[in-house]
């Protein structure tokens, strides 16, 4: 539309301008032949007044001077007339008529000059001649004024016309100028202010209205362009709030199955490890009840081993958001080193795997972070382990001394097996990766041990350091600062026998259990019978409020997730109850999910505290202790 427009604008002003330089060009020209022709006629004037005076100066004094005089302007005059350019005003009578004038004057001049000298010479003759020399003069010079007048008159036409076609042009000019601004320049300014407002209400975010599309033209199809662009962001807003939805949404079932996983892990961790603390506590002495204690010690450890496994992930999301935190405690390190046998026997023996461990410059009493030392312990030889076949895995012990008691402790772990090419050993140490994907495949895992592994040993003032073959095996070296306190220890008297273990308070309590696990119940039942307490247990939280309603209670522990009611709705129940006692009931929430502990409310009118799941011996004393201290102080107070 505009570039139609303006191409018709440009062609009828490129017309008019041509149309009104054509006219002042002719006016221009005009004008210099009218000039040109009009001095031409003032000089013929002046050649013809000329002859007169000179007419009547040979009259008076008869001098030859005059006669050289009037040829030279007699031929002037005659070079003038055949000079003035044939037309409308010079035609061809015109021509001839000066012509024979001018002869005529010619003529009688030269008898002028025949009857000069003689003084007897008619003065009445030379009076008739001197009349028609100046007669045809006149004649001549009335000719001329008449022409002058018709030239001046085409002249001023000519000037008229200049000046109308450069009037005209003027017009032109500032017509195109009003044709260009209200034709073009002022669509073209009110489409790009309604553009602006629509871009604005585009940009605030009102994507739903389309935009208003004026009709045809370059201007209807920015508008269409900007539509579509509206439409593009509204298609690609709708996008993203699906993906943010979807991403929302896939963080929360990410919540939700690390939650559920650990919850249906720790269950049966929780019968595993508590059967076996329970099987751990015999009193047999004979051979068989050695053996089987062996066996027990081997479920306890591999069971363990796996609460490790669930809690590597854990620490990875810990470490991955900065909040890994470091204990510092005391604890035999040799002791540690020398457990690893018996914790990755089963696996050892299935892979046909020789444990060769040198203990001998380990130290026995260091400090630092023993989960965490565990830990790296437990990933290295785990992994070596995994992944040889048929072969030996030997872990030795390194120390470099510092200042102090700080020494730089060094693990190393070198194995027999399939090894990392060269290329890849950088790649080991990313999270969720392995050197290759057929490795998960083959030999399964998380790919979170060695970078948990890292991050730790880092943590602990140290590093970790590989170097591996393919198809011979690899190398990891683990370093840790640590405190040595070694010396403080006592050699104890050759031939000693340890004393045997003190057996468990009894602290009488009453307790009710609430799981809908019968394994759970049960675990955890046994155990607290061997602290002395009765206990009465029940499948859902229905059952745990009215059995707390029927009798009081020293301690209730609740499952929060159970059918019919959970764990939370049940404390609620309990909890009103408590209006009709004189003290309230002491009620633990007993929970596998250990991502959100700190969502369950602890303190007056909500819980007296969280015990987590799987729940071994020494953690049901602690609770027991933590009880007695209440009861006692309820006592004193």
């Amino acid at each position: 539309m505009i570039r139609r427009q303006s191409l018709i604008a440009i062609v009828v002003s490129m017309f008019l301008l041509t149309l009104a330089g054509a006219v002042a060009v002719w006016s221009f020209l005009a004008i210099h032949r009218t000039s040109e022709q009009l001095g031409e006629i003032s000089e013929l004037e002046q050649s013809v007044l000329a002859l007169k005076d000179i007419v009547g100066e040979y009259d008076r004094r008869f001098d030859d001077r005059f006669a050289h005089q009037w040829n030279a302007i007699e031929g002037k005059a005659e070079s003038f007339v055949s000079s003035l350019d044939e037309g409308d005003l010079f035609n061809a009578g015109v021509h001839s008529e000066l012509t024979r004038r001018l002869q005529q004057m010619s003529a009688f001049f030269q008898r002028l000059r025949a009857l000069t000298g003689t003084h007897d010479a008619d003065h009445s003759a030379r009076a008739h001649i001197r009349s028609r020399i100046n007669s045809n003069a006149d004649a001549i010079i009335g000719r001329m004024e008449k022409n002058k007048r018709l030239l001046r008159s085409e002249q001023g036409t000519a000037e008229i016309a200049t000046f109308s076609a450069v009037l005209f042009c003027i017009v032109i000019a500032a017509g195109n100028i009003g044709l260009f601004y209200g034709w073009i320049m002022l669509p073209i300014l009110s489409a790009f202010e309604a553009l602006r407002e629509e871009a604005g209400r585009i940009g605030k975010g009102d994507l739903q209205a389309p935009v208003v599309i004026p009709k045809g033209g370059e201007i209807g199809l920015l508008f269409q362009s900007l539509d579509g662009m509206r439409a593009a962001l509204e298609e690609l807003t709708r996008d993203l709030e699906t993906k943010r939805a979807d991403a929302e949404a896939a963080a929360k079932a990410k919540t939700e199955f690390l939650a559920n996983m650990s919850h249906e892990l720790r269950t049966p961790l929780n019968a595993v490890i508590g059967y076996a603390d329970l099987l751990l506590d015999l009193d047999g002495r004979n051979d068989a009840v050695e053996k089987h204690q062996a066996y027990v010690r081997g479920i306890s450890g591999s069971s363990r081993h796996l609460l490790a496994l669930i809690n590597d992930v854990l620490d990875f999301a810990k470490i991955d958001s900065d909040k890994l935190t470091i204990s510092l405690e005391r604890f035999d390190f040799r002791s540690e080193i020398e457990s690893l046998d018996s914790a990755f026997h089963d696996k050892a023996l299935e892979n046909k795997v020789r444990l060769v461990i040198d203990s001998e410059n380990a130290p026995r009493l260091i400090e630092s972070d023993q989960m965490r030392v565990r830990q790296i312990l437990y990933n290295l030889v785990g992994n070596a382990v995994k992944f040889t076949q048929d072969g030996a895995v030997r872990i030795s012990v390194t120390r470099e001394k510092r200042d102090g008691r700080r020494i730089l402790l060094g693990i190393q772990v070198e194995d027999e097996g399939i090894g990392v090419e060269p290329e890849r050993l950088a790649q080991i140490f990313s999270p969720f990766d392995q050197a290759d994907n057929s490795i998960s495949r083959r030999f399964g895992g998380t790919g979170l041990g060695l970078p948990i592994t890292k991050s730790l040993a880092e943590a602990l003032g140290g590093g970790v350091s590989v170097t591996s073959e393919p198809g011979k095996g690899s190398r990891f070296i683990a370093t840790i600062e640590v405190e040595d306190y070694s010396d403080l220890l006592e050699e104890a008297p050759a031939g000693a026998e340890a004393e045997p273990a003190e057996s468990a308070a009894a602290y009488g309590f009453h307790v009710l259990v609430a799981d809908d696990a019968m394994i759970n119940r049960e675990v955890v039942s046994e155990l607290l019978k061997r602290f002395g307490c009765t206990v009465e247990l029940a499948e859902n939280g229905a059952e745990a409020v009215e059995k707390a309603q029927a009798g009081p209670y020293d301690l209730i522990m609740l499952d929060v997730h159970m059918p019919v009611m959970d764990g939370v709705e049940a404390a609620r129940q309990i909890r009103a109850q408590d209006v009709a006692r004189d003290k309230p009931a002491r009620i633990f929430a007993w929970t596998a999910d250990v991502l959100q502990p700190g969502s369950l409310k602890v303190g007056p009118g909500g819980w007296n505290g969280v015990v987590l799941k799987p729940v071994s011996k020494d953690d049901l004393e602690t609770l027991l202790v933590t009880v007695a201290r209440d009861m006692q102080g309820d006592m004193q107070a």
